[in-house]
Parts: structure tokens; C-alpha cells; sequence
């Protein structure tokens, strides 16, 4: 039988990481694992903070802002155990460094089900980090998850 006693889920507050997490908290308490939420606030350039961008202002959140996000959406989980770590940096190698310090045993993440087109013009933070993660992945989309 597989063992599972650590679990990390990144979260970027989408309705997608939503249901990822939805999804780490029923696997850690199936396994009574320990469950990690991982919030990465990627460093802006000055120059686009400026831009007006929707997703700056997302980036540029504070702290206190992502702790009671959280709390909101765990508030929803009844009796879940988990521990919040916000990671500085670009996502992917945040969450990849993340994977390797903690030794966790799943990874779960959302992954927005973009056609091939669209990874390949855009590209995926998902689709990169499950190419190097060091543990197994669980992607969950709206619609259910994917294993690889």
C-alpha cells in the first residue's frame, strides 16, 4: 500500500486551486497526512506594477490578505489540520524547491485544462512543475483529476 504522510497543494485562490485543495484536504484525511498550502507571491518588476494589470494587484497582496483568504476557504474543511507557507519568487521554481525541501509524498495541484494551442503559446505553470516534480502529482480540473 502507498504511504502518504505529507501533502503539498499550491493554491492561487482560482476556482480551480480551490478544488485542489478540496482534494488534498480528503486525501490527507484519508491518510491522516499532513497537509501544506503553498501561496507564491511572484516579485513584480516595478515597471509593471505600474501596468494596472489585474493580476499585479493579485501578486501584490498582502500577507495578512492571503492568511485570511485562506481562512475563509478552510473555514468550509471541518476539522483539517494544515499549515500555511507563502513562497516569494517565480511559481514554478518556488513550488519545485518547495517539493524538495519538504520531502512530500503528493503533490496536488489545479491545472485549468487549456488546450495544447494554448499551453504552447502561453505555456503552464502546472505542466512545467509536473515535468521536474520529485514526487507523485494529483492534477484536479473543474471537471475531476488527473493522475500522473
Amino acid at each position: 500500500m502507498v504511504n502518504i504522510s505529507r501533502i503539498l497543494c499550491p493554491i492561487d485562490f482560482s476556482a480551480t486551486s480551490r478544488r485542489a485543495l478540496q482534494y488534498a484536504v480528503t486525501v490527507s484525511q484519508k491518510f491522516g497526512a499532513e497537509l501544506t498550502v503553498l501561496h507564491v507571491l511572484e516579485q513584480v518588476p516595478l515597471a509593471t506594477a505600474y501596468a494596472g494589470r489585474p493580476e499585479v494587484n493579485e501578486l501584490a497582496r498582502a500577507e495578512e490578505t492571503v492568511r485570511s483568504q485562506l481562512a475563509v476557504w478552510m473555514a468550509a474543511e471541518q476539522d483539517t489540520q494544515f499549515k500555511l507557507e507563502l513562497g516569494r519568487g517565480p511559481t514554478e521554481e518556488t513550488i519545485l524547491k518547495a517539493c524538495e525541501q519538504g520531502r512530500y509524498d503528493l503533490l496536488v495541484m489545479g491545472t485549468h485544462g487549456r488546450r495544447l494551442l494554448d499551453r504552447a503559446l502561453f505555456g503552464s505553470v502546472t505542466h512545467r512543475v509536473i515535468r521536474k516534480a520529485p514526487c507523485p502529482v494529483l492534477l484536479v480540473r473543474l471537471l475531476g483529476p488527473t493522475i500522473y
